[in-house]
């Protein structure tokens, strides 16, 4: 999935979705409510007269087609109390509303950010949970399997930032979330399918890919290392119900190091 930094107004931003996230207690006299407000002929102060659409938290509205802005929707975020707002939250908000659209054919989605914590903070925490929305544990079903149409998500804002601090920030988040998605699908894997064996090879494989060290522990190796609850055979030595099993597959642990 790529990613991009656009420095520049929301207003102009060309993508298939836009996202802008709006706080509870928005003050509607301040620049930014304000010319949003005016972007939308008056919907926005129409939505808080009427209490249709309050900003709750992970709560969206979609407009579609705006017409003074280059998107084809428009997707308001509910964000809460401001006061509140953190890392976690942003994270978490983002997922929420990056994971109602990816079955959308909706390619490239600009997500705007106007969190008041340290821009770096809010770029990974942004990038993190965009990406983690796309995961889909659809791999083994047949039918009804959900969809992720998204392949590019853009940062946007309009404030003076270091540009390599941010962009370091939204690689490291996709980064992180990746590796999530991972692991995620490697434990839906079923163990018929994808047992020690397997996974090691497919752990030198990911360390030839992104030149780390991998050191393959079998269980003699754990053992010497004093990591005989980390063994297969320590639990089935020290249980005293016997459960019918298949072959028995040895215990393998994995290492990887990152060189210098």
């Amino acid at each position: 999935m790529k990613t991009q930094l656009i420095q520049s107004s929301w207003e102009t931003v060309e993508c298939d979705a836009l996202i802008i996230p709006v706080f509870e207690d928005e003050d509607m006299s301040a620049s930014f409510a304000s010319k949003l407000n005016e972007v939308l002929s008056g919907l926005l102060q129409e939505f808080k007269n009427t209490e249709e659409w309050k900003a709750k938290p992970g709560k969206t509205i979609v407009i579609y087609r705006p017409k003074q802005l280059k998107t084809a929707q428009l997707i308001l975020l509910g964000a809460g109390k401001s006061e509140s707002c953190d890392s976690h939250s942003v994270r978490t908000l983002i997922m929420q509303a990056v994971g109602k659209i990816k079955g959308c054919n909706l390619k490239k989605i600009a997500i705007v950010n106007r969190y008041q914590i340290q821009s770096a903070l809010a770029a990974q925490a942004i990038m993190e949970g965009a990406v983690l929305s796309t995961y889909s544990g659809d791999a083994y079903k047949t039918e009804d399997k959900s969809n992720n149409f998204i392949e590019e998500i853009l940062f946007v804002t309009d404030a003076h930032v270091e540009v390599s601090q941010i962009e370091t920030a939204l690689e490291r988040g996709k980064i992180l979330a990746e590796a999530t998605n991972l692991a995620r699908s490697l434990v839906n894997e079923p163990a018929n399918r994808f047992g020690p064996s397997q996974l090691a090879e497919f752990a030198k494989k990911i360390g030839e890919q992104y030149r780390l060290e991998v050191d393959i522990l079998g269980e003699p190796e754990m053992e010497a290392k004093g990591m005989a609850r980390a063994c297969g055979s320590y639990f089935r030595a020290a249980s005293s119900v016997k459960v019918p099993t298949g072959p028995k597959k040895a215990s393998l642990f994995c290492i990887f190091r990152s060189p210098g």
